[in-house]
């Protein structure tokens, strides 16, 4: 803790390697944001079209979709907390190179 004080004043006490995951952080949420919500607005009326479905019944069903998004944010953040964020990541980018070669 001395060593920290030595190199200067940081803000909110994180550190610099705090407010590297941090920022590292909010820029990932951001181009996540951006991807679904232009995907979903070129992606949304392709499958519309195609199924027949409306179109709002569509936009309902990524309001369901974004529900129980939370709800997986929530369950593996207590994973998360009980296994570790290594262990974490790791099961979270296998389970999604499986869902991306099954797609």
């Amino acid at each position: 803790m001395e060593k920290a004080k030595k190199k200067g004043p940081v803000i909110g006490g994180f550190g610099r390697d705090g407010w590297g995951i941090i920022i590292y952080c909010a820029a990932m949420f951001w181009f996540y944001v951006g991807m679904v919500n232009d995907g979903s607005n070129i992606t949304a009326p392709a499958f519309a079209a195609k199924t027949g479905i409306e179109y709002s019944v569509i936009l309902s069903m990524g309001t369901i979709a974004g529900i129980v998004g939370f709800l997986f944010f929530i369950l593996f953040g207590q994973i998360n907390i009980k296994l570790g964020a290594k262990k974490t990541s790791a099961i979270c980018m296998f389970l999604a190179g499986i869902f991306y070669i099954g797609v």
